[in-house]
């Protein structure tokens, strides 16, 4: 059901010069080269114009901006978006659908660091245990290695 409401989305956004993007309800949009800047704003006022069409709520605290410009950015920062009477936030990392969105240039990841950070730590502790290889390894798979996937 909601591919077929973001279908006319979707073209609409091609329609303005932008790419867009989506999986369930998660929306992206990008614009590239020259003017990459005009257009996004075009393509994200569209989004929120056509959002607000179809009947959804829209909240700011639900939609950030990115770039890999840093120019870029700190203009999207100040940019007041007139559909939802706001400013959004514009991130150089984000983690969105397990996946993890990195525009600065340095490639770090303060939620990636966590996670690996919580599997050292376990298993340096399970290193110091007198249990068996294959007691350990039952550890690795139930504790370890799903906290590189988790959150939390």
């Amino acid at each position: 059901m909601i591919a077929f409401l973001l279908a006319p989305w979707a073209r609409y956004m091609r329609s303005l010069g932008v790419s867009p993007r989506a999986l369930a309800n998660d929306l992206l949009i990008s614009a590239q080269g020259p003017g990459h800047l005009i257009l996004f704003q075009r393509g994200y006022s569209g989004t929120f114009a056509y959002q607000h069409g179809i009947g959804a709520k829209i909240s700011a605290k639900k939609w950030f901006t990115y770039s890999t410009d840093s120019v870029t950015r700190e203009q999207l920062r100040h940019h007041y978006w007139t559909h939802i009477q706001s400013k959004l936030n514009c991130l150089v990392t984000a983690r969105d659908l397990g996946g993890q969105l990195n525009t600065g240039k340095r490639l770090s990841s303060s939620t990636l660091t966590a996670r690996m950070n919580r599997a050292t730590g376990i298993c340096q502790k399970l290193g110091a245990m007198p249990w068996s290889r294959d007691a350990k390894i039952k550890i690795i798979m139930s504790l370890v290695l799903p906290c590189l996937g988790d959150a939390n």
